[in-house]
């Protein structure tokens, strides 16, 4: 009778095994378009040099293989001010080690000299001009179709960089989403003419300044993340909370437990908090 019941429980013992890994054959994982399974990508980043203007700009080109399928879109980051070292470089290699096909380029190097180039006049036209140029010989660069659209994303002084290009009517039709780190109160050195001030989301503070919040509703339905430390010395999390308002269907704010702007002690919820925008932004080019 011992020996049966020992038979019996053996069977049922088997029959759960077979059962659990039946169901997990049956999971089925959803990646978010232009990425495939994340995992140590087989093409290390290559770097291009090319001229913008006047001025000299070396990019960051990742892909997940050598042969990979064109990607639903191509992600730009521009870097904070540091370029591209520090949490910028993490963020960037990062990115590329989701098998996202990125771009990443030198805030700093990229508008270096903008104030001299537009000859003391308001210098936003030029600054767009910059980003267009980058963006298109980036995807020239790794072989891409004009028309692929574009995630773009940023490191604090790249995080204005973000917030300005998202909402430019120019740059607008070709970004499918953006994911905004460390966002400043202020954009840095941007100037407008005095004929545009006062619009919809152009706003300037007491010194002049124009103001990177005021300027989201110039996004329109476009998705943005913003990622945010809850100690940054510019603007801590609680306040982005407060300027942002609550989450809605086009817009996210990541609170993220860290000691400073450059999200010290929190890296690891930084780049969770950071793949899961990057999904959410990605989705937007499969919802109805």
């Amino acid at each position: 009778m011992m020996s049966q019941e020992v038979i019996a429980l053996h069977m049922r013992l088997q029959l759960r095994t077979l059962v659990a890994a039946s169901a997990c054959c049956l999971c089925v994982f959803i990646v978010p378009s232009g990425v495939v399974d994340a995992g140590p990508t087989d093409t290390p980043p290559t770097h291009k040099t090319i001229t913008v203007g006047t001025r000299t700009v070396k990019l960051t080109l990742a892909r997940p293989t050598a042969d990979a399928p064109p990607p639903a879109f191509l992600v730009v980051f521009a870097s904070g001010d540091g370029g591209l070292r520090g949490v910028s470089k993490s963020l960037l290699v990062h990115l590329s080690e989701q098998n996202y096909w990125v771009a990443g380029f030198s805030s700093p190097e990229a508008f270096k000299g903008i104030a001299d180039d537009s000859k003391r006049q308001p210098n936003y036209a030029g600054a767009r001009d910059r980003l267009v140029s980058i963006v298109a010989q980036a995807k020239q660069a790794m072989g891409l179709p004009e028309q692929t659209p574009i995630v773009i994303t940023g490191m604090s002084r790249g995080a204005n960089v973000v917030v300005a290009a998202a909402g430019d009517t120019v740059l607008k039709p070709g970004i499918a989403g953006a994911v905004a780190i460390a966002l400043t109160r202020e954009f840095d050195d941007l100037t407008v003419p005095d004929t545009v001030m006062g619009r919809p989301g152009v706003q300037a503070d007491d010194q002049g300044r124009l103001q990177t919040y005021p300027s989201l509703q110039r996004l329109g339905s476009m998705r943005l993340a913003i990622i945010q430390s809850t100690n940054d010395s510019y603007v801590r999390s609680s306040e982005s909370r407060r300027l942002l308002g609550p989450d809605t269907p086009t817009r996210r704010l990541y609170e993220i437990a860290s000691k400073n702007h450059s999200f010290g002690g929190g890296q690891e919820p930084l780049m969770r908090a950071l793949d899961d925008a990057m999904a959410w932004v990605g989705q937007s080019l499969t919802a109805p």
